[in-house]
């Protein structure tokens, strides 16, 4: 539970905008510049209690009105299936968002879109938003089309694999600007609907809960592009 409160603060602090003034706009950009100065927060300080980050979260967070505070859990998708870039700009605009989630799209395309969002945050004086995409294995070339070629989930059968394959993953996601990547990793084998995108290659419940959990907990970690302090801005 602390985990997710952590995260949940953490997403908060990346992404919270401004009330209704350049006040806050301005106070809010104040603080960031002051986390920038001499700390540098990794994966590590989200796990474990720290009081410095809790500080610098809290800080920003009291900048923020409830509608705001609210709005840093809505995610809009961009992309083929998602949302116009008029309309998730226009939300962007007022700090209605806390992140996008890139759905169905190019390599290039999403670069563009990171860039031209991240510029319009910062003119407008917010902190930068966070970026995700479904970018599992077996979904990734087709979700982010001219990503690097992987094979399927259910194919990578050994962690030195698994290492390998997310590296490349994450590589691309990075040159994105993408920060978070939604990729399961203990999908029931037999569910038809999950196919081949789970890493169980026979679904034996005793065996994936006693003997591979921390397989299974590195590979989570393994899966996600970026570290804590750069997704954080800080």
């Amino acid at each position: 539970m602390r985990f997710f409160v952590l995260l949940w603060l953490g997403l908060l602090f990346n992404s919270c905008h401004t009330q209704s003034s350049n006040n806050i706009n301005s106070s809010t950009e104040e603080l960031v510049n002051e986390s920038n100065v001499d700390t540098v927060f990794t994966l590590a300080d989200f796990l474990t209690k720290n009081t410095n980050l809790d500080e610098k979260v809290e800080a920003v967070f009291k900048q923020m009105n409830d509608t705001l505070r609210v709005g840093q859990m809505i995610v809009p998708a961009t992309g083929r299936l998602g949302k116009s870039t008029s309309h998730v700009t226009a939300l962007a605009s007022k700090g209605w968002i806390g992140g996008i989630l890139l759905l169905n799209g190019t390599k290039s395309g999403f670069t563009s879109e990171v860039k031209y969002y991240d510029s319009l945050m910062k003119n407008q004086g917010f902190l930068p938003l966070i970026y995700s995409a479904d970018a599992e294995p077996t979904l990734v070339n087709r979700k982010i089309q001219g990503t690097r070629t992987v094979p399927k989930t259910n194919t990578i059968k050994h962690l030195d694999s698994v290492r390998y394959f997310t590296k490349i993953i994450s590589e691309d996601l990075n040159e994105i600007g993408i920060n978070q990547n939604f990729a399961p990793v203990i999908d029931a084998s037999p569910n038809k609907v999950v196919s081949n995108r789970s890493f169980g290659l026979i679904w034996i419940p005793s065996l994936i809960f006693q003997r591979h959990l921390s397989v299974l907990l590195k590979i989570i970690r393994l899966l996600q592009p970026l570290s804590t302090s750069q997704v954080m801005g800080l």
